[in-house]
């Protein structure tokens, strides 16, 4: 995956760049989530997430400090955290490694976002090793996905923490 890429006007585009849509200016402000190749994934002030094709689209520069808010599809986070919580309450006896789901949608529906505490389980989800666990990871990258835009960095990498089986 390519962190940065070059529009049509030669306007390198990367993580955090904001932008506008010149044929979709009701969609207001857009800040670059994601740079593959000729995708660039964008959250919309008003319009939310939308993967644009750089060969179709000259996308303009604006200048901006603020993060555009993310716009949470809260009945998509919805279905998949009861899909979370389902497949991994009873993953390990004595256990409910489901309930981390259900703490975050309990969050978003009240704050708008997880908690940091409640962001690190599911972080730690998304980046979990180990065949009995591949289905919790699945699921945890699509809720961040939901969330975020994308799935957030493994926290343990960026600390320096070992890798392994984090269950």
């Amino acid at each position: 995956m390519t962190e940065q890429q070059a529009n049509e006007d030669g306007m390198q585009l990367k993580r955090g760049h904001h932008i506008e849509h010149p044929m979709r200016p009701e969609w207001g402000i857009g800040e670059v989530l994601d740079v593959a190749e000729n995708k660039v994934t964008v959250n919309f002030q008003h319009a939310g997430p939308k993967k644009l094709d750089l060969r179709v689209v000259a996308l303009r520069s604006v200048r901006s400090v603020e993060p555009v808010p993310f716009k949470i599809d809260v009945a998509r986070l919805e279905v998949l955290c009861n899909r979370f919580h389902a497949d991994q309450e009873h993953n390990r006896r004595g256990f409910d490694d489901g309930d981390v789901a259900m703490l975050v949608l309990a969050d978003v529906k009240r704050r708008g976002s997880p908690t940091v505490e409640h962001r690190k389980r599911l972080l730690n989800w998304c980046y979990t090793e180990g065949n009995p666990f591949q289905s919790g990871v699945e699921l945890a990258r699509e809720i961040c996905s939901v969330i975020y835009g994308r799935v957030l960095p493994d926290p343990d990498a960026v600390t320096g923490a070992s890798r392994g089986n984090k269950r």
